[in-house]
Parts: C-alpha cells; sequence; structure tokens
C-alpha cells in the first residue's frame, strides 16, 4: 500500500510540504542559534525603552521599585492631587493616593515610572470607606456589642468615623450579596480586587485597619461583643482571637484576587496578618518604639517588605505642633530614624492633605554599606554615599568626627536650615533629645525647589511665604478645584481657609501680586510660573512679569496666560548673588483676566535629582521602509539581510525616519536607527 502511495503521481504532494517544512524548521533554528531573531525583535518590530539607568525594557519594572536607593520619601494623600500632586511626588519612592484615582496614579507613573504606587484605601471593614464597595451591607455582616441592659447596638456608629463595623471573623454568615452566596470577608477581597485600575497600582494601602478592635469598642472592652450573634457576649479572649484570624483569612482572600506582585501595607498593623508592612500613622508621636517596632516588621513581614513612617511635625491641624518649626531636630529626627529603620518616610499635616517638601529629600545617598550601628547612644547606619545618624533616646547625645567609620564626611548645603546644613567638613555634633543629621562623603548642595503659591502650604514651599498681594485680587472658592477646567497649581479642595488653588483679577491696573522667595544659597536659579485660567473669562495674552534683584528690576517677561495652562513655563535664569533678594511682580494691568497662581524657583547647582524631566524619548524603531516605496515588506527584509554589517551607496537603498525619506546610508544595524 505504501509503495503504491509513493508512485511519482504522489510524490509531488508529499515532498513540497517536507520540504516547506524543513525550510522552515531550519530557518528557525539558523535565526535562534544566531540570534538574528533576537535582534530583529528588538530592532525591527519592538519598542526600546531608553531608560537605561532604570534598566526597564518594554514595560518590565525595575528590579528597585520595592528596593529604591535612600533616603526613601514617600506620601499618603487621600483627596484628588490634580496637576500638582504628581509633579512635587515625581522625585518620591512611594506614594498612595485613593485607589479610586486611578488617573493621578497613572499620572505619577508617567513623571516617574520608578515610584511604588500604592491604592488607599479607607476604613475597608467600615461603611464610611471611600469607594462604592460598601453601598448596602446586609445587616447580618455587621458586628455587635451588647450593653448592660442586653440590648444590641452596632460596633462604630453613624458618628464614628469609620461608620459600623463588618464582622470579618469565620462567624460571619454567608449572605446573597453581590450577585452570589458568601461571607464579608469573601465579597470585600473580590470587590475591592475588581475595582482598582492594576496597571496603575503596585499595591493596597489600608487605612482604617482594625488590628486593634478594642478602639472602637465603647471604653475598649472587646468583652461586650457578640461575634457569633447568639445575643450572648463572647469574652474578650474569644473575640481578640477570633479577630487576629479572620484578618488573616481576609487578607488571604485578597491576594487571591490580586494580580501577581502586589503588595498590601496597612495602619498601625503591627506587620502582621500576612501584610507586607505596616505604616506608622503617627510616627512623631514615639519615634523610639515606632523605630523597634518597624524594625522588627522587616525581619518578619511578607516579602518584600515595606513600610511608611508619617511625621506630622509643626503640623497646624495638631495643637501640640504648633509651635514646633516644620524644620529643626523634631524633623531630622522623623526624617532620619525613618531612613536608618528602613521605612519610607513623609512629613504631611497629619490629615495628609499636603506634602512638606525638605532639602533632604533631593540627596541621593545610594544603599546600605553597614547593618544598623549604635555609636555613643546613636542610630548610625552607613550608605555608598555618606551616612546617617539619628537620635531617638530622649537625652542630648554627641558624636565626633573620629567616632565614625571611613570619612571625612561633610554637611550638605541647604537652603532651609543653612546654619545646621552648611555645606562644612563635619567635625562633630550635639544633638538635641530628638534630632539627627545626614551627611555625605562629598560637597553637595540639595535646595528642594522653592514655590511661592497663593495660599501657605497649598502649595507654599516650607519656610517660605505666600504671595504677598495688594488691591483687589479675588482667591477661588474652595469648591472651585484644580482640575482640567482651572489647571491651577493646588491640590485638596478641603482645605478651609488653605484651599483656594489661585487668585485672579480682572483688567486694570492697581493689582499688583509679589512673589519674595528666602533664598539663602546664592546661585544661579531657574524661574518657572505656572497660570491656569479663570472660568470661562477671557484669558490675558500680555500679562507682565517684572523681575527684580534688591529692588532694581532687571527683566521683564511677558506671559500669555491663554496658551501654555497647567505646566512650568520658564521666565529665565538669573544668578543671584550672596546678600541679594529676588522678587517677581505680576499686576492686572493686561488685556484680559490675570490669574496669580505658583512661581518656582530651581537651584541649578542642586546635586543629584532631576526638577524637571524633559518629555519622554520618542520609541525607537527600525527605520523599515529602505527602498521608500511606503511600505515596509519583505523586499526591505531583503534589504536588510543582504547588507548586514556592510555600507551601500545604491541609491535605491535609503533609510527612512519616522517616513520621510533620506539620503542613502549604511545599513549596518549600529546606525540603522533613529
Amino acid at each position: 500500500m505504501l509503495k503504491r502511495f509513493l508512485n511519482n503521481k504522489n510524490i509531488k504532494y508529499i515532498t513540497i510540504p517536507v520540504f516547506i517544512f524543513a525550510f522552515i524548521f531550519i530557518g528557525i533554528f539558523i535565526f535562534n542559534f544566531s540570534g538574528i531573531t533576537n535582534l530583529i525583535s528588538n530592532n525591527f518590530y519592538a519598542y526600546i525603552n531608553q531608560d537605561i539607568k532604570t534598566g526597564q525594557v518594554a514595560g518590565i519594572k525595575s528590579k528597585s521599585l520595592f528596593n529604591p536607593p535612600y533616603p526613601r520619601i514617600g506620601q499618603l494623600y487621600f483627596q484628588n492631587a490634580y496637576r500638582a500632586g504628581p509633579d512635587i511626588w515625581k522625585n518620591h519612592s512611594m506614594v498612595a493616593v485613593t485607589y479610586t484615582y486611578g488617573g493621578t496614579a497613572r499620572a505619577i507613573k508617567y513623571n516617574n515610572p520608578n515610584t511604588l504606587v500604592l491604592g488607599a484605601s479607607a476604613d475597608i471593614v467600615a461603611t464610611k470607606g471611600r469607594g462604592g464597595i460598601r453601598d448596602g451591607f446586609p445587616e447580618e455582616w455587621f458586628l455587635y456589642e451588647i450593653d448592660s441592659q442586653g440590648d444590641r447596638a452596632h460596633i462604630g456608629g453613624e458618628d464614628f468615623w469609620g461608620g459600623h463595623i463588618v464582622n470579618l471573623t469565620d462567624e460571619c454568615p454567608k449572605v446573597n450579596f453581590g450577585g452570589s452566596l458568601q461571607t464579608a470577608s469573601e465579597y470585600l477581597a473580590k470587590a475591592l480586587a475588581d475595582e482598582i485600575d492594576w496597571d496603575a497600582f503596585d499595591g493596597l494601602y489600608l487605612d482604617g485597619w482594625m488590628d486593634g478592635l478594642y478602639y472602637y469598642v465603647a471604653n475598649n472592652d472587646l468583652s461586650v461583643i457578640d461575634i457569633n450573634y447568639d445575643e450572648i457576649p463572647d469574652g474578650a479572649d474569644k473575640v481578640s482571637s477570633k479577630w487576629k484570624a479572620g484578618l488573616e483569612n481576609w487578607i488571604s482572600n485578597l491576594r487571591k484576587e490580586l494580580p501577581a506582585g502586589k503588595v498590601i501595607i496597612a495602619h498601625e498593623s503591627s506587620g502582621k496578618a500576612g501584610l507586607n508592612g505596616n505604616a506608622f500613622e503617627f510616627w512623631t508621636n514615639n519615634p523610639s518604639s515606632n523605630f523597634d517596632l518597624a524594625r522588627s516588621i522587616m525581619s518578619s513581614a511578607v516579602a518584600p517588605q515595606l513600610n511608611y513612617a508619617n511625621g506630622h511635625v509643626g503640623s497646624f491641624y495638631k495643637n501640640d505642633q504648633k509651635n514646633i518649626s516644620m524644620t529643626g531636630p523634631e524633623f531630622r529626627a522623623d526624617f532620619t530614624s525613618a531612613q536608618v529603620s528602613e521605612a519610607f518616610f513623609g512629613h504631611d499635616a497629619s490629615m495628609h492633605r499636603f506634602t512638606f517638601m525638605h532639602d533632604e529629600y533631593e540627596g541621593d545617598l545610594g544603599y546600605p554599606t553597614s547593618g544598623l550601628k549604635t555609636i555613643n547612644g546613636l542610630k548610625v547606619k552607613y550608605f555608598d554615599n555618606g551616612v546617617i545618624i539619628s537620635n531617638v533616646s530622649g537625652s542630648g547625645k554627641s558624636i565626633r568626627a573620629g567616632d565614625l567609620e571611613g570619612g571625612p564626611y561633610y554637611r550638605f548645603l541647604g537652603n532651609q536650615e543653612p546654619a545646621w546644613n552648611n555645606g562644612k567638613k563635619f567635625s562633630g555634633a550635639s544633638f538635641q533629645p530628638l534630632d539627627g543629621i545626614m551627611l555625605f562623603k562629598e560637597q553637595i548642595v540639595l535646595v528642594t525647589p522653592i514655590i511661592i503659591d497663593n495660599m501657605e502650604y497649598n502649595m507654599t514651599t516650607v519656610g517660605q511665604d505666600p504671595v504677598d498681594y495688594s488691591g483687589s485680587w479675588t482667591q477661588s472658592k474652595s469648591t472651585v478645584p484644580c482640575g482640567s477646567e482651572h489647571n491651577c497649581y493646588g491640590m485638596s479642595t478641603d482645605w478651609g481657609d488653605r484651599a483656594p488653588g489661585y487668585a485672579y483679577s480682572p483688567p486694570g491696573s492697581g493689582d499688583i501680586a509679589e512673589y519674595k522667595p528666602k533664598i539663602n544659597i546664592p546661585g544661579e536659579y531657574e524661574i518657572f510660573e505656572w497660570h491656569g485660567s479663570y472660568k470661562n473669562e477671557t484669558m490675558a495674552t500680555n500679562v507682565p512679569y517684572n523681575i527684580y534683584i534688591n529692588n532694581n528690576l532687571i527683566e521683564t517677561k511677558t506671559i500669555d496666560q491663554s496658551k501654555n495652562q497647567a505646566g512650568w513655563n520658564s521666565l529665565g535664569v538669573f544668578d543671584i548673588k550672596q546678600g541679594e533678594n529676588i522678587s517677581i511682580k505680576i499686576s492686572n494691568n493686561a488685556n484680559g483676566y490675570v490669574v496669580s497662581d505658583a512661581i518656582k524657583f530651581v537651584n541649578l547647582a542642586s546635586f543629584i535629582k532631576e526638577y524637571d524631566a524633559p518629555p519622554p524619548i520618542p520609541p525607537k524603531v527600525l527605520a523599515a521602509d529602505f527602498n521608500c516605496d511606503d511600505k515596509t515588506d519583505i523586499q526591505d527584509f531583503a534589504i536588510l539581510l543582504s547588507n548586514w554589517h556592510k555600507d551601500t551607496d545604491d541609491p535605491s537603498v535609503t533609510q527612512t525616519t519616522r517616513g520621510k525619506c533620506t539620503k542613502p546610508k549604511s545599513l549596518d544595524m549600529i546606525n540603522i536607527c533613529k
């Protein structure tokens, strides 16, 4: 039978497919073995991310996302950050924003793909949490307490900041809710995971974590809780044990729903229950004990471990902090203790409504070269580029340069505390009971960009004064957002008298807005202005920006405020010498409405960090239309192979860039991409 089949009549139907198959197989083998396939895929078809420094190729995240260099700066922010937030956070290592603000997360990633962005969820097990996943919770899911009269009541109330508390234990009944029969733990895990844009977020930041359930019960008495719904109090030990197991089970359920590689941290969680770490919302309250706990978590939490330390020194929202400077020893203690404990650190108003920027944030220490050391009762850690010394002992300490390994070390030269950060060689220091210092192996200048805005803190830099207004300027209403409608430089609108994102004035001649930065470090400064628009009014096209040094008019710039809104526009570079003062005045002497918003002063000598990143580099693609016939086809591929590592003067063979043919060029692969 086989012989009859293999006759001359059928042989062509056999040999042709065999030949084709052999050709393809041998071709694939040769291309793979020689590396040609890889070269073609990388250069002919694929986009190449040219950020060699971070090692990012074709969307692959840097390995340092969870392990960035020091200092590690973070921020938690629950309000809408609009455009100002992503701009001011662009050099932060970690930012947590409300998980429903996927657009903000994407803007942060656009500015810096190496920022760890977490989705913040407030009060995940309470009815008042942000987001819609808690709407209409069934009564069967709530926790109850039994009072002295035997009456049952919700744990947490409508007047409680979190609302009613949901039962996450195995005593919670399954209820037909959300499309299936499930417990509260199962529903919350799936609903939260489904609601988040995981292309924008790298993990979760859980606020309102109920690790200490007793905080939400009258007199902190867990014994009154009826956790199994039999209307009999179950006792503190049983409740505590059940609740702890319930939290661990909920995190387990949540991880099953999350994409691989996502992290979870929570406020005041002790880093337990299967979390990756803890967020210390009140690091300032007790930096010493928080430091010890942070160190413990870094050795016991789920990998990759990360902690966030939230400082609120000098917060205008806390009466006990109002008389403390936002810079100085207390801030330095918070900052340095967080760094040597390997935590990300952020400084805000304790209500997470602002980011206080510091000169220290601009440095680059690299990575630790030693473990934690103790010298003279001080906590010391060495890094590639310097050393951090922290005092959280509660008593005064001192250290000499000779006590430190290596050296010499230098204080950086900073604008905010020039007497402390004076740029000089370090000889020693006496520390306050709470204090610290960051030193470098080289003399450097660190000046965080100085922003003068229309409001104190929102977004005027720490230690600076807001704009000085004369005339009839009007501050925008607190209900007016700094979104796409107005494009102003501001963040939260929930700020009371600090809420307005900009000031405005109709055309006239008497309204002046003066920007007067406190510049302690002489040198070249590039000055930028930011403007938005006022409602639907016609914006001025000829706003005068008068620049003065020591009250002498140096230059006048004219800005068209109808264009280039919602971004930094350069006014030029100015050399400010020792003892000189610079100021900028704008007026309503213009042909339309004038907006007074932020002006930024950038010290060009400041080391390491890049303040205004250039536009994204266009993707690198192969110029493939070699014969300029407006097509990329097999003929171009043949030209490519025939001219591999060869030069050609053939006028029919040309190179193209973005579809435009140019003169003949080498087809060597080294030169082929533009």
